[in-house]
């Protein structure tokens, strides 16, 4: 699914989901940033989220991050926050969302799958 969001200076946003990421970008440019994933049953372990440094301060990893958690949830899985930044995230805005905190097992399980 594609959503159509705005940055912080307003400017159009486009959220993407790929294989095992979702992905943001300007209209008709290159991914300006990503967040990554591996599904395990009907849980969702969300690793890794990184912005392109030219980028930063626009307020993409945190729409990227909106439209990837609550999709995940609109699936019934519930989200496992590895990444630094969807930990925080969750923190502050992931009420109404079913999440949890990775464990050593779920970092196990992704070094194993990547």
């Amino acid at each position: 699914m594609n959503q159509q969001r705005t940055d912080k200076t307003g400017k159009p946003v486009e959220v993407v989901a790929g294989n095992s990421l979702y992905a943001i970008r300007y209209e008709e440019s290159d991914v300006a940033g990503f967040t990554q994933y591996i599904d395990n049953g009907d849980e969702r372990i969300f690793f890794h989220t990184e912005v392109r440094p030219e980028l930063e301060g626009r307020g993409l990893a945190g729409t990227l991050v909106d439209v990837a958690l609550h999709e995940t949830s609109a699936e019934g899985k519930t989200i496992v926050a590895m990444c630094p930044m969807v930990r925080r995230w969750v923190g502050k805005h992931g009420e109404g969302l079913t999440w949890r905190a990775a464990t050593m097992e779920d970092q196990q399980f992704v070094m194993s799958n990547l």
